[in-house]
């Protein structure tokens, strides 16, 4: 779905990616990590901080994921700061 866009999703995110280095938001070599060329493929993840169970949201992601399977969007949840590691909600 993506594809058609590559280059210019690639060229935004090695944009962001200096923005945040300059800012102090990311490490230095965050720089690394970035392709020399465009990126092979784009992979959408919406991540959600803090999130709230009883949200009518959750619902509505669901009808967006349905219709828009084509995406294939992953959704992550972070609930513990501590332990940053995503947990990913399935059959949204």
């Amino acid at each position: 779905m993506f594809a058609a866009a590559l280059q210019q999703i690639s060229e935004d995110i090695k944009t962001l990616v200096h923005q945040k280095v300059a800012l102090g938001l990311l490490p230095p070599d965050a720089l690394r990590r970035l392709p020399k060329g465009e990126f092979r493929k784009i992979v959408p993840v919406l991540a959600v901080a803090d999130p709230n169970d009883l949200s009518a949201c959750w619902d509505l992601l669901g009808q967006v994921i349905a219709r828009c399977r084509d995406a294939q969007a992953i959704v992550a949840e972070i609930r513990d700061y501590d332990d940053p590691a995503p947990v990913i909600r399935m059959g949204c």
